[in-house]
Formats: structure tokens, C-alpha cells, sequence
């Protein structure tokens, strides 16, 4: 979790860097790297929990939100019962207006539109297992649109849950 390649991310980054001079920060991290199983006994310090915030690409919760939230740990100990509500169908999106836009621009827009719309099928495909016509739906994305991080992703998670480790790590090295 705290490798070296994190800790130097860490020490890049203008709001972390300040946590990596404080020797109890440092002493967390060193135990957590010796002893991994001792992270959720770290998750109880607001700094051991705005670092793993960040590395995990969340938002850093600033100085009054960390004093005035209640501890995670507290907050899930005692999950309420609450039965679900159905959601409602979510409202079709209006289509975009694409005549103030060039032709190249319109294009690009159009090529984008397929591109999600494979994924999404993608998606579908992923979550009925069907994982090889989910991986081809992914790779239609991505020959749409090469420059989405996303559809390499999905593509990994599909390898990952095939246990093809070899191809997720390619997949979401190329991301």
C-alpha cells in the first residue's frame, strides 16, 4: 500500500508532502509497510486517512470536515437496516445540439457517442459474465476512441475477473 513509488507521489504532492515530515506519519507508514494488517488501527488517525484519501484519488477533506465529521470507523460499525427504495428510471438525455459545432468537432462528438455506447454494451455483457463478448465490445470502444482511460479499464476488470493477471496489469498499464 505505502510503497516507495507512493510515498515519492506523496512527497510531489503540495498538500501531502507537509504529512511526511510529521516522524508519527512517517511511523504509521513504516508499520503499515512491515505489517499490513495494521491499516485499519492507522485509518483511525485523520491523517493516516487524508493520505489514504488521496492515493486512492478521492478528494482531500479539508481542515473543518476532518474536525467536524464523525470517525469512519464509528460511522460504519452500525449499519442501519433501511429497506431500499426502487430507483426511479433515469430521464433519457436530451441530445445534444451539434450545429454550432465544425465538422471535425461534430465528428469527433458522434465518434465519442459510439464509443460510450459500446462500453456500455460492454458493461452489460461484463455484468450477464459473458466476459469474451464483453472484452470485443471494449475493444470497439477502444478503436472509436483510443484516448479513453476508462474502456481500457473496464477491459481490465473483465481480465481481472478471469484471473487473467498478466493481461488486467497490460490493460490498465496502457490506461
Amino acid at each position: 500500500l505505502f510503497s516507495p513509488q507512493m510515498v515519492a507521489q506523496m512527497a510531489m504532492n503540495p498538500k501531502t508532502r507537509p504529512f511526511l515530515n510529521d516522524p508519527d506519519v512517517m511511523a504509521k507508514i513504516k508499520m503499515c509497510q512491515t505489517n499490513p494488517n495494521l491499516l485499519p488501527t492507522m485509518l483511525q488517525d485523520p491523517k493516516m486517512m487524508e493520505l489514504i484519501s488521496h492515493m486512492m484519488g478521492g478528494p482531500m477533506p479539508t481542515d473543518e470536515e476532518t474536525e467536524a465529521s464523525p470517525a469512519p470507523a464509528a460511522a460504519s460499525a452500525a449499519p442501519s437496516p433501511a429497506k431500499k427504495e426502487p430507483e426511479p428510471e433515469p430521464e433519457p438525455e436530451p441530445e445534444e445540439d451539434l450545429s454550432s459545432l465544425s465538422p471535425e468537432e461534430r465528428a469527433k462528438k458522434e465518434a465519442q457517442k459510439k464509443a460510450v455506447e459500446a462500453k456500455s454494451k460492454g458493461n452489460d455483457l461484463y455484468k450477464a459474465k459473458k466476459f469474451e463478448e464483453a472484452i470485443a465490445a471494449y475493444d470497439e470502444a477502444i478503436e472509436i476512441d483510443p484516448t479513453n482511460m476508462t474502456f481500457y479499464n473496464n477491459k481490465a476488470a473483465v481480465y481481472f475477473t478471469q484471473k487473467k493477471y498478466d493481461e488486467c496489469i497490460e490493460m490498465c498499464t496502457k490506461a
